[in-house]
């Protein structure tokens, strides 16, 4: 038997975390400060929860169609989401397995990570049930695979300025030689035979 029978199920537990997120005096000036609107898609039963935390907003989630225009949605069913939420379903597999779908910023993505745990801790008080482990062993740094994620064309550029932190490391690493390296243009003796 299915979780959600219909959408208001959806929005009694999966939207209520998001209010109650929101709400928190811990947690809900982190989630604003993502300082974007964030759109997730479900399927099965077919629903959708905004959180409109975009520049200017005030913080709400809005159930439904909206008018807000998100930077980062996410697609997934319904049970994909609960299992995510509780804690049962580390981001990147989800990611990975193309459970989740990501469109936007793959940094706005990525700074979805840290919320996870405590949101799967409100979340479990929500349904009465134990926060699972997945949340609690998610490794903020693991970067989800990059073909899970799928910028925006408009935002693409935005993508990629988030990688060049990387790029610049491997170009300091390969600056470093160790102190006993031979020089690259000195010859090889020759072998004897």
């Amino acid at each position: 038997m299915a979780r959600f029978q219909d959408d208001q199920a959806v929005y009694a537990q999966l939207g209520r975390l998001f209010e109650e997120l929101l709400a928190d005096p811990r947690l809900g000036d982190r989630v604003r400060a993502l300082g974007v609107v964030v759109q997730f898609k479900l399927l099965r039963p077919d629903s959708q929860i905004t959180l409109n935390i975009g520049e200017g907003a005030p913080g709400t989630v809005e159930f439904g169609i909206t008018q807000a225009r998100p930077a980062v949605s996410l697609l997934m069913d319904a049970e994909t989401a609960h299992r995510f939420w509780a804690g049962e379903l580390a981001l990147n597999v989800a990611l990975s397995e193309g459970r989740i779908s990501a469109k936007g910023p793959v940094a706005t993505i990525l700074k979805l990570v840290p919320l996870v745990k405590p949101a799967s801790e409100i979340y479990a008080r929500i349904t009465g049930t134990e926060a699972g482990a997945a949340a609690a062993d998610e490794d903020p740094a693991q970067e989800p695979a990059a073909e899970a994620v799928e910028p925006d064309a408009a935002e693409a550029p935005e993508a990629e300025a988030a990688q060049p932190d990387a790029a610049e490391a491997v170009e300091a690493e390969s600056a470093e030689e160790p102190a006993d390296a031979a020089p690259a243009d000195e010859p090889e003796a020759p072998a004897e035979g």
